[in-house]
């Protein structure tokens, strides 16, 4: 009886464990923490997006100004049947970001932005589509 109570918890302890471990490094992400805004991209569209995360609509960037805290990751992903390649500066022009590449629809490009202040930045192929990233 002892043999099977310390059998049973220690196989716990391990499924517990594994189920941390996958958290953790992120295999495994909360919902709660990955979906924060509903933003609207079409008429009677909504979607739900992480708040570091940028899409690209028909009708532009969405949203079109993102806060972030300095170094953290921005998602921009294409929601169009057209290419998508964001680039952009930080006031002042001391720091860049550039995709450098066609990003395909329903995919994603991440950058991180060290550097505080107001990045705008616009799309190579889609010109007048823009939007600003403020880094705190």
């Amino acid at each position: 009886m002892n043999k099977k109570i310390i059998l049973i918890g220690g196989i716990l302890i391990f499924v517990v464990g594994i189920i941390y471990a996958l958290f953790e490094f992120g295999i495994i992400e909360e919902k709660s923490k990955r979906i924060t805004q509903e933003v609207v991209i079409g008429e009677k569209r909504k979607i739900q997006i992480a708040k570091n995360e940028i899409v690209f609509t028909d009708k532009g960037y969405v949203p079109s100004e993102l806060t972030v805290s300095k170094g953290t990751e921005i998602i921009f992903t294409n929601l169009t049947p057209l290419f998508m390649n964001p680039y952009g500066s930080v006031e002042g022009g001391i720091d860049s970001f550039d995709a450098k590449t066609n990003i395909q629809s329903n995919q994603s490009w991440k950058v991180i932005l060290n550097t505080e202040g107001t990045w705008t930045y616009q799309d190579h192929t889609n010109k007048g589509k823009t939007g600003t990233i403020i880094v705190k």
